[in-house]
């Protein structure tokens, strides 16, 4: 009987975690000749991705290990998916931990023909720490491969993720056209857990590089991208204006030689950031020179936003062409 559903997981590395992964699909509670597990490796160069494989294959028979040149997780998923014999192929993270109804939760989604994509339910640790990542969706509406399903026949009808767009919103991108074929559902009850990682103090400015998907985005699917997408980027360039607003008074202030002002308001910018951050709930209360710190970086990251967003338009322009 061929299997109902392909698991693609793409893999750089990070052998342990793949590891915790694997045997969470594993332990599902479908049946085990009715779904099987892509791993693709992108060029791992640290861990032997493929004897971790072989040595699963003694407890799951119906895994399967590819590798690809350097290219990505959208190349890597696309190579999964094509590889598939499954008219249902389902996505999740090497860094996930899917629970034990999710594949049962996911492939009974697909139960209405006209559903062509699904995404799960994403939980991460609570309460969030400093410097550390996962994402999450309760509700729908985020179009993430961390917990994200597609009926084959529209997958290879689509050409599966635009690749142009390497890492970030190249899921979503292809959700919106998944709209244009048929549903895209939320099922509450298949629920991937990301546990929340540690990451350098760097990557609070990640986000701005990705800018440039933001429009490529933009530009193929204007309307969903109204809808879903710009009451985000709203926020961060509201969050950007009234910084700029501030330090702009400050600049102001310094040059005709009220000195005293200008470091007034540089402090109580740094404070209303730090206060309003301390005062979030779903954040664990760190040391206080962690908060300002990171009070710190948020200011910097929005002074920095709209340069980089005119850089992301025309790079996006670039990609176009």
């Amino acid at each position: 009987m061929p299997p109902q559903a392909s698991v693609v997981t793409v893999s750089k590395d990070r052998k342990e975690l793949l590891s915790k992964e694997i045997d969470a699909l594993i332990a599902q509670d479908y049946p085990k000749n009715r779904f099987e597990i892509i791993v693709v490796d992108d060029a791992s160069q640290k861990d032997d991705l493929k004897a971790l494989v072989e040595e699963k294959k003694k407890k799951f028979q119906g895994i399967v290990y590819l590798r690809q040149p350097p290219s990505g997780p959208a190349a890597g998923r696309n190579l999964g998916a094509k590889n598939s014999g499954s008219p249902i192929i389902l996505f999740t993270d090497n860094d996930c931990i899917p629970r034990p109804g999710w594949v049962r939760e996911m492939v009974a989604a697909f139960s209405d023909k006209n559903v062509v994509c699904v995404e799960g339910k994403i939980e991460t640790d609570f309460p969030r720490r400093l410097f550390t990542n996962a994402p999450e969706n309760h509700s729908g509406g985020r179009f993430m491969t961390a917990n994200m399903g597609f009926r084959k026949p529209f997958f290879d009808s689509a050409g599966g993720f635009n690749e142009s767009f390497g890492f970030w919103r190249e899921d979503t991108e292809l959700a919106f056209r998944a709209m244009e074929a048929g549903k895209v559902v939320f099922a509450k009850k298949a629920v991937v857990y990301h546990p929340l990682r540690k990451e350098p103090w760097q990557n609070v400015f990640r986000y701005l590089s990705f800018l440039r998907n933001e429009w490529l985005l933009r530009s193929l699917h204007p309307k969903k991208f109204a809808q879903y997408v710009l009451p985000e980027v709203k926020k961060d360039l509201l969050k950007a204006a009234a910084i700029w607003f501030a330090f702009g008074f400050v600049i102001l202030t310094f040059a005709i030689g009220f000195y005293e002002y200008s470091l007034v308001v540089l402090l109580a910018l740094l404070i209303s950031t730090f206060v309003i951050f301390y005062l979030r709930r779903d954040f664990a209360k760190p040391k206080l020179v962690d908060q300002f710190f990171y009070a710190f970086l948020v200011l910097c990251k929005y002074l920095m936003y709209p340069f980089f967003l005119v850089y992301g338009f025309f790079d996006a322009l670039r990609v176009k062409k």
